[in-house]
């Protein structure tokens, strides 16, 4: 393929070599295992903690409820059964309050208030204990936890109430009798209760619950100790297997794929990824190895070319002379050609370029690689024809798009037969646009047009040209991405060879 000087000075550009290493330790491959089972340990005993503290606080407002509705039942007795004596200070209090205020085996307690705190009745128990009380109403009484004498714990309600006479019975009068004067009833008086219990057996439940919740959290997480390892090591072992099959894999076994069929779900994606970039890997792998083996093929003949000429020169020195020397100095010149356009297309590749755009008017940029092509085409009367805007331009780096359109021209010239005519236009495509370069090819055939863009591929019948490498069309399509363009290449039937550099509008002016 034919390789103009502007691919040359178009890789004039700084080069730089990087090298990226980095020292991974084996502290920061995390097993994915061990990982998962410390998170679902610590998630698993939190919500443990969280049930159970949840658990046992209801059953805690649960106990205290049912236990301060009984102090609430028996204060609403008591104080039905409070009624105000006819001195208005003492206080008629039944003997059966004492049936109320207490109940077998369970030690309760009260105290009667008047206004002004005034102790006027309390239980055997009480003789020199006073309650720091809290008073409610009959319909919301206060509740909270003391001390009882005895120093166990306890609860206690307190209530505000007015302790009023009971209602005089109606009873049968003679009619004969004359009245008689009756006392007048008691007044209502405030009084204020409260009743005090212990609450030992709430708080033995409650221990005794906590202990369970305890003995079963433990258990629980000792279970899950136990069988999450397990459930993991089972659930996870497609991914040991893929771990250990890709850890088989080497340059020699790029071949291989991984099977897909009996894969979880959420491996199929990462299993498909892996099988393509082993397809890309083996791919790669094979166009290298195909490299080296032209390379070595091109190099062989000018290496061999050299040798024969020093050999030469060294047995009969008298022979030697400018045609030797001259021999040698076009190797040379071939063999520098070849590692300038080898290089520049690394460099592509490597994307270590400095991109430097421009408004480049591509009518007068053919007009100008026409012209250093010119005598080749009219000496095999090869014609152009442009069809494009005169005001057609692209936004670009002027050196790597001369360079490619040089070598594209160049090919045309070239290959194209006597005669043929190269047609060139830039059109408007999908929201971009397309610059093709087409000329008659009766060589070529649909088979090898993959190829064309192979590093030193070339028809049998132009190996033997001269100054063609087979790299022009691989640097074309490295410089082509670089640019953020797409160079592709189609046959028709009628071997017509076009190819086509298409890219965005945005790149356009």
């Amino acid at each position: 393929m034919h390789v103009e000087a502007q691919a040359r000075d178009a890789a004039d550009h700084p080069y730089k070599t990087r090298s990226r290493v980095r020292i991974v330790s084996r502290r920061d491959m995390n097993s994915i295992r061990r990982l998962l089972t410390s998170r679902l340990l610590l998630a698993f005993t939190l919500i443990l903690g969280i049930a159970g503290v949840a658990i046992y606080l209801l059953a805690r407002l649960g106990l205290y409820r049912e236990l301060d509705a009984q102090l609430k039942f028996k204060a609403l007795a008591m104080a039905a059964l409070t009624k105000p004596g006819r001195d208005y200070v003492d206080l008629e209090f039944p003997e059966r309050i004492a049936s109320v205020a207490g109940g077998e085996g369970v030690p309760e307690y009260f105290q009667l208030f008047d206004a002004q705190t005034n102790i006027l009745a309390q239980s055997p128990g009480l003789s020199n204990f006073v309650f720091q009380p809290q008073f409610g109403v009959l319909e919301n009484p206060a509740f909270w936890n003391l001390r009882l004498p005895d120093g166990s714990h306890g609860r206690a309600v307190g209530v505000e109430f007015v302790a009023k006479p009971p209602a005089p019975k109606p009873k049968p009068r003679p009619k004969d009798k004359e009245k008689e004067a009756k006392p007048p009833p008691p007044e209502p008086v405030p009084v204020r209760l409260v009743i005090a219990c212990s609450s030992e057996k709430v708080n033995e439940q409650l221990q005794r619950l906590l202990w369970i919740l305890a003995i079963a959290g433990s258990g629980s997480v000792a279970a899950t100790l136990i069988l999450v390892p397990r459930l993991l090591r089972r659930g996870l072992e497609p991914l040991q297997k893929l771990g250990e099959q890709a850890g088989g894999i080497s340059a020699a076994s790029l071949q291989v794929r991984f099977p897909t069929e009996r894969l979880p779900e959420e491996l199929r994606p990462i299993v498909s990824r892996l099988n393509e970039l082993l397809a890309r890997l083996e791919s790669s792998f094979e166009r290298e190895r195909r490299f080296s083996a032209d390379l070595a093929h091109e190099l062989r003949t000018p290496i061999a070319s050299l040798r024969a000429t020093a050999d030469v020169a060294l047995q009969w020195p008298e022979q030697g002379g400018r045609e030797s020397w001259e021999a040698v100095h076009e190797l040379a010149v071939q063999m520098e050609a070849m590692s300038e356009q080898l290089l520049a297309m690394t460099r592509a590749e490597q994307s270590d370029w400095t991109i430097q755009r421009q408004p480049v008017c591509l009518k007068p940029l053919f007009n100008s690689v026409w012209q250093q092509l010119r005598v080749t085409a009219e000496g095999r009367r090869i014609s152009l024809a442009l069809d494009m805007p005169e005001d057609a331009s692209l936004d670009t780096d002027v050196k790597l798009l001369r360079a490619i359109i040089s070598n594209l021209l160049g090919n045309s010239v070239e290959y194209a037969p006597a005669g043929s005519r190269i047609e060139v236009g830039f059109h408007a495509v999908d929201g971009g646009f397309e610059l093709r370069i087409a000329n008659p090819s009766n060589n070529l055939k649909p088979e090898d047009v993959p190829k064309l863009f192979d590093r030193f591929w070339r028809k049998d019948q132009a190996r033997t040209a001269s100054g063609h490498l087979g790299l022009g069309l691989s640097i074309c399509k490295s410089f082509a991405n670089l640019l953020g363009y797409e160079l592709g290449a189609t046959l028709s039937g009628s071997n017509i060879l076009v190819m086509s550099l298409r890219g965005r509008f945005s790149n356009a002016a």
